[in-house]
C-alpha cells in the first residue's frame, strides 16, 4: 500500500440528506472518496487503496485483474500484519524476553521499496487472473447471461 495510506471517514462528507449507513451511494460521497487516491495538485493516482473508516478498503488500478490482485492480496497482507504484529507484541511484550533488554523495532517498506513492489505488481496482475477467473466459472452460483 505504500507508506502512506489514506483513510476516508464517509462521516465528514455525509449531507443531511444522506443515510449514515457507511455506503458510498451517491455521486458526491464517490467524488469524496476518489479524491482520496491521489495528493493533492496531483493528476494521477498516487495511492492504490484507501481504507475506508468502520467499513474496510477500496482499492484502484488500470484493470480489473489488477483492482482484483490489489483487493484479494490487500486483505491477505493485512490478515499476515496483523498476526505479525500481534505475535511481536506477544513476544517482546515485556523487555525481559530480550537479553538486551530493548524490544527489536518493526521495520516496514520504505519509499524505495514499495515503488520496487508496485511496479512488480503492475506486471504480476495476470498471473493468478486465470485461477481467479476459474474459481468464479466453477462456482454452482455463477451463471453468464452473455
Amino acid at each position: 500500500l505504500g507508506t502512506h495510506t489514506p483513510v476516508f471517514d464517509i462521516a465528514q462528507h455525509l449531507r443531511p440528506t444522506d443515510v449514515k449507513d457507511m455506503l458510498v451511494r451517491n455521486t458526491h460521497l464517490g467524488a469524496a472518496l476518489a479524491t482520496h487516491f491521489s495528493e493533492p495538485q496531483s493528476q494521477t493516482a498516487d495511492n492504490a487503496a484507501v481504507l475506508m473508516r468502520g467499513h474496510g478498503f477500496t482499492v484502484q488500478g488500470v484493470s480489473i485483474e489488477e483492482c482484483v490482485l490489489r483487493a484479494v492480496y490487500t486483505q491477505q497482507n493485512a490478515q499476515i500484519q496483523t498476526t505479525a504484529l500481534l505475535t511481536h507484541s506477544a513476544f517482546y511484550g515485556s523487555s525481559m524476553n530480550s537479553s538486551s533488554g530493548t524490544v527489536p523495532e518493526v521495520r516496514f517498506l520504505d519509499e524505495e521499496e514499495c515503488v520496487a513492489a508496485t511496479a512488480m505488481t503492475k506486471w504480476s496482475a495476470y498471473r493468478p487472473w486465470g485461477l481467479w477467473a476459474r474459481e468464479v466459472e466453477a462456482n454452482p452460483l455463477y451463471v453468464n447471461q452473455a
